[in-house]
């Protein structure tokens, strides 16, 4: 269709005016001429300029050439012309996306600058690119077949985009994973967006924010259709828009309605109605964890209705299972028990029993057990070793007693 007496053009629009289509190709530049005349401001010219492509088949470039100079002229006051001209072609690219439509489609060149959010987020991880690509290399070379198969799948997928839910019992090296991917995609300069359902879930990752924050999801109960805050002209819609990968930690803590409302957000900015704009989007959990929250109520059927499985969205995702215990690979006894109490096998008891598990009887029992004299005199060994109790006053007790096994003398320092 672009091809005209063996000449390609390359736009549609300037084949259609070498075909001659355009026999009044003035209308346009008569209604720009005519608000010039009238003293209209430059912002309102880009206002016209882009609804006039919206709304009336406008050869994009003709006109651009013709009147980007009065189109920026608020721009030169304070920018060099280059940057100037930037600038215009980033506020027409906000009224075009925000009625569903890009500077690309017209035949426009993209603006040589960058919202101020996205150049942040971009030049966070300039410096350590090759740094990053090395830290992924390193990774990618310690994983096992499930790993790394997960990592080419979605690695592969990524110019093309598409949904992939990274399904996992706790312990499998999902972290590990993501973040290889994530150092990746970042090493090679591309931007990654990275969300989770609550806030401790994000500090796994580098510059992480929860899903209400990144992609303005409203915070209400029995909610069942929620519309984003983010308008489809701001910064945060222009990074999301240039995001080449998009990662939801904990995904099944997420109620339905808060993917549907990031789902619909992208399609809108990006202009397209495949899932999640066609975004490269992943999400990570273990259904087996925590589900969403359903106020009032622990119906196993209200429960499963406010999960991302019974979205419309979940048969776009495509599964990758990662089965191989990592953390708990040196103990297969503790681990297929915690997989059996996870996955609900039977017998369902309400207690269950924790006879293969050791005991002690008092706190210096396990003070002796946790902290050995050859552990505290090992720091690197006594970091990965920790007292839990629900009980305030017991870690107090703990404390004292571990106090008081460390060699050296007591300081107090009030």
């Amino acid at each position: 269709l672009r091809l005209v007496q063996g000449i390609q053009y390359q736009t549609y629009q300037e084949a259609a005016i070498a075909l001659g289509l355009f026999q009044d190709i003035c209308e346009a530049t008569y209604a720009i001429e005519e608000a010039i005349a009238s003293y209209s401001r430059p912002s309102q010219l880009r206002f016209l300029f882009a609804y006039l492509l919206l709304d009336f088949p406008s050869p994009a470039i003709q006109i651009w050439d013709q009147f980007h100079s009065a189109m920026s002229a608020d721009f030169d006051l304070h920018y060099e012309q280059q940057e100037a001209q930037s600038r215009t072609l980033q506020s027409i690219s906000r009224i075009l996306r925000g009625n569903g439509a890009t500077l690309k489609q017209y035949g426009l060149p993209e603006p040589a600058i960058i919202e101020r959010e996205l150049n942040i987020e971009l030049d966070a991880f300039a410096s350590q690119r090759e740094e990053l690509l090395a830290r992924s290399h390193r990774s990618y070379d310690a994983f096992n077949a499930d790993q790394r198969h997960v990592f080419d799948t979605i690695y592969s997928a990524i110019p093309e985009g598409g949904c992939f839910f990274i399904d996992g019992k706790a312990g499998r090296g999902k972290t590990f994973l993501v973040q290889a991917l994530c150092d990746r995609i970042r090493g090679e300069g591309q931007l990654v967006c990275i969300t989770g359902s609550t806030a401790l879930s994000v500090t796994l990752y580098d510059r992480g924010r929860t899903a209400h924050s990144m992609f303005g999801i409203p915070v209400r109960e029995n909610s069942t259709e929620l519309i984003s805050s983010i308008r489809l002209t701001s910064p945060r819609a222009e990074l999301l828009y240039h995001a080449s990968f998009i990662l939801w930690e904990e995904l099944p803590m997420a109620n339905k309605a808060a993917v549907e409302c990031a789902d619909e957000l992208l399609r809108n900015i990006t202009n397209d109605k495949h899932p999640f704009g066609n975004k490269t989007f992943i999400g990570i959990g273990d259904f087996r964890q925590v589900a969403p929250v359903t106020p009032a109520t622990t119906a196993p059927a209200a429960v499963f209705d406010s999960s991302i499985r019974s979205s419309s969205l979940w048969p776009h995702f495509q599964i990758l299972r990662l089965t191989t215990p990592i953390r708990t690979a040196s103990d297969p006894l503790y681990s297929d028990w915690l997989d059996k109490v996870g996955g609900g096998i039977p017998p369902h008891n309400t207690e269950v029993a924790l006879d293969h598990l050791g005991e002690v009887d008092s706190l210096q029992e396990a003070v002796d057990f946790l902290f050995p004299d050859e552990t505290t005199m090992n720091l690197s060994q006594s970091v990965l070793r920790s007292f839990l109790s629900p009980f305030n006053m017991q870690v107090d007790e703990f404390n004292d007693l571990m106090l008081k096994q460390l060699p050296g003398n007591e300081g107090y320092y009030p």
